[in-house]
């Protein structure tokens, strides 16, 4: 039923000029999604980051509008066998790919699978295959699914049945066994387990799978109010036209809007980011972060120059995921997780952009309060 204060967000996928975009259950094409046209007054706003800044639509959506295409989908679908036609259908010479980050054991909730579908369809079959949808999940019982594929499949039967296609498993043994010679604990964790090495499992994903130029570090946790295609094209667009800054200076603070002047460059440079983060992305030295000390195999210790974010998601090029495989299967370095990609980038040369999305926050901060908030601004 359609309601005259609704309209239908379109706009993310114009610029595609797709003729047709490919099916889902059932031969299903995915409606787009609705939004209101009117925004309350009422609507806070972003504390951090901007809607304006990056380009981004600002649609007022209800969790009903948002997810509402997604809603009435069979149990027993399998996304990669639609996601395969897709790639069949439309070939491209490169893609990108979405890896999500789960484990053995996690509670898959309704919100987690509605997000999951909204992620396949904005992003793969409503734009012909431009993106890739993969989950690398982590196996406890480090070595059971290694020998036995009827072992595997126990562990996938914790995932729900239209994902499973789209899983690749791994393990801490399994890292143990692909980075040899790195050895170290650091607050009672290991290098090759799911937090300090879990940049591990995606480097040797990107060895195997040549087909991708660009990974997405993913959370199962981040939603998105909008489109996500509009969200990845645009904000990769952004640091695409950021100029090369190999201190990385320009990325180290949050943007707030009302003390901030975050000017577009005169001249808008042309070459992709390698590695995108969506926080800031600081100098470790002195910031007295809990993880600064945790520098592995580096002649000059933790006086080594490097660099970190406070959130591990992040859109890292074939180029930096094989650089850092380098770096830890060849020299035998490591550093805390959320500073590897940003580091080996200082260390190679490599363009790293803080993209300053719009973040909201439960309560309204004073602006100037904010800064004070967060040691690295």
């Amino acid at each position: 039923m359609s309601n005259r204060f609704e309209a239908v967000f379109s706009e993310p996928y114009d610029h595609l000029k797709l003729s047709h975009t490919c099916p889902g259950p059932n031969g299903k094409t995915f409606p787009f999604q609705k939004y209101y046209i009117t925004t309350p007054a009422t609507h806070p706003i972003p504390e951090l980051g901007s809607y304006e800044l990056l380009n981004l639509s600002k649609p007022c959506m209800s969790y009903h509008q948002r997810y509402a295409p997604y809603m009435d989908i069979p149990g027993t679908t399998d996304w990669s066998w639609y996601l395969s036609q897709c790639f069949k259908t439309h070939k491209a010479e490169k893609r990108s790919v979405i890896v999500l980050r789960a484990w053995q054991g996690y509670l898959w909730h309704k919100d987690d699978i509605l997000n999951l579908r909204a992620m396949i369809v904005e992003l793969a079959l409503n734009t012909a295959g431009l993106f890739d949808i993969k989950i690398l999940l982590e196996v406890k019982d480090g070595s059971a699914f290694l020998a036995s594929e009827k072992e595997a499949e126990k562990v996938l039967e914790s995932v729900p049945e239209e994902f499973r296609g789209l899983v690749h498993l791994w393990s801490e043994h399994e890292m143990h066994g692909y980075y040899p010679g790195l050895n170290s604990v650091f607050g009672g964790n290991t290098i090759h387990g799911a937090y300090r090495g879990l940049f591990m499992a995606l480097q040797k994903f990107a060895v195997e799978n040549t087909q991708y130029d660009f990974f997405y570090n993913w959370e199962m946790d981040i939603r998105y109010i909008g489109n996500y295609y509009e969200f990845f094209h645009k904000t990769n667009a952004w640091a695409r036209h950021e100029p090369f800054d190999p201190t990385m200076r320009r990325s180290q603070k949050y943007f707030i809007p009302s003390i901030h002047n975050w000017s577009t460059p005169a001249v808008p440079e042309d070459e992709e980011a390698d590695l995108i983060q969506y926080g800031p992305i600081f100098d470790q030295i002195g910031s007295k972060w809990n993880f600064e000390p945790d520098v592995v195999g580096y002649v000059n210790g933790t006086d080594t120059p490097r660099r970190a974010v406070i959130i591990s998601a992040s859109r890292l090029s074939r180029r930096l995921l094989l650089k850092m495989n380098h770096v830890n299967a060849v020299l035998r370095q490591a550093v805390a997780p959320e500073a590897f990609p940003a580091t080996v980038a200082l260390h190679y040369g490599m363009k790293a952009i803080f993209v300053p999305h719009p973040v909201f926050i439960d309560r309204h901060w004073p602006p100037r309060m904010n800064p004070s908030s967060f040691s690295w601004i």
